[in-house]
């Protein structure tokens, strides 16, 4: 268990376009020394997700 302060934390994040839902409800947390990769398909909101 990683005991230090996350560098980021997403909690609950959605965002739609209009009526196209993009992300629903994200979560993530990345902590020091730790790294994400952020995999999907076109158009499954990664570059949303990142802005």
């Amino acid at each position: 268990m990683n005991k230090q302060q996350p560098l980021l934390q997403i909690n609950n994040l959605s965002l739609a376009y209009g009526a196209k839902e993009i992300l629903k409800s994200v979560q993530l947390t990345v902590c020091p020394g730790e790294i994400l990769g952020i995999v999907g398909s076109s158009g499954g909101g990664k570059s949303t997700l990142l802005k």
